[in-house]
């Protein structure tokens, strides 16, 4: 199983689809992780944003503050960087 993120919301509570676009500075992430209690990093490419860590079930949630205008392409990683989710790309205005 793959680490995936499903879903962003921004700080208003609104869905920030895949290259969305959003003027809060921050985000909600949540995926699904490759195993429970992973360790995940939130990248935007060589950049931490945050960390986590998935749950019992394997899924997992993540707050990224401090966004600034710009193109972040995010994506969620294992501790190791061998397991690394699709891009997911935001657009802060």
């Amino acid at each position: 199983m793959a680490i995936i993120i499903v879903s962003v919301v921004d700080g208003g509570g609104n869905s920030v689809g895949n290259g969305g676009e959003t003027s809060s500075d921050r985000v909600t992430l949540k995926g699904i992780a490759s195993r429970p209690a992973q360790q995940l990093r939130i990248i935007d490419g060589a950049n931490l944003l945050t960390q986590t860590t998935s749950n019992s079930d394997g899924r997992w949630e993540a707050l990224v503050r401090g966004l600034v205008a710009k193109r972040y392409i995010i994506q969620a990683s294992s501790e190791d960087g061998q397991e690394v989710s699709e891009e997911w790309k935001v657009v802060k205005i």
